[in-house]
């Protein structure tokens, strides 16, 4: 029997580009999971840091005119890097403020690095990558679409859409586990 190498080539090809064509990037907004606190303030200096009850350090960034909020979480248990990066489109004008003043306005661009907004269609982002490996009601009024991977330093990774009554996005997130790291209530989390 004879074998058509050629053919073998680029069905392997085919499989391998099929495979890692809608593969998940680790970064949004330029920030790759995994990276250190210390570089996050010398790409956003006087970035906005507050302490939750729970332990995480959250440190955020508000662009003014459009309402998007852009949050860092450094979890307790991956103590010095950044493992969840989370975009929101706020309604209330409050919450890019308190009572110290604003939150830093850094005009940062809210997007993926395929280029989905706030804002953007489902068909969009299945057009950008592909059908979601999960598929979530949570309420009468938001669905979630959930994307899986590996991250270069981190693992589990999830890409998170949250998609309002319109199929519009309201909410995008990603985050993973540092290695060797073993995160409280891991199977609660949202997209496991």
């Amino acid at each position: 029997m004879k074998v058509n190498f050629n053919f073998l080539f680029i069905f392997l090809f085919c499989l391998f580009l099929k495979n890692d064509l809608y593969a998940i990037e680790d970064s949004l907004i330029g920030i790759q999971l995994g990276t250190t606190v210390q570089k996050l303030y010398k790409r956003y200096p006087n970035i906005y840091r507050h302490k939750l009850i729970l332990g995480e350090v959250l440190y955020e960034a508000c662009n003014q005119d459009k309402l998007e909020v852009i949050t860092f979480t450094e979890n307790p248990w991956s103590k010095s890097f950044i493992t969840y990066i989370a975009l929101r489109q706020e309604k209330d004008v409050s919450v890019c403020r308190d009572e110290t003043g604003a939150l830093p306005d850094f005009n940062i661009t809210v997007e993926t690095p395929r280029g989905i907004r706030l804002g953007d269609s489902k068909n969009k982002i299945i057009a950008q990558y592909g059908e979601p490996d999960l598929i979530r009601k949570v309420s009468k009024n938001e669905t979630v679409l959930t994307y899986k991977g590996e991250g270069k330093i981190v693992k589990n990774l999830r890409l998170i859409f949250v998609l309002d009554d319109n199929k519009s996005v309201i909410d995008i997130s990603l985050f993973g586990d540092m290695s060797n790291t073993h995160p409280p209530l891991n199977n609660m989390r949202m997209g496991k």
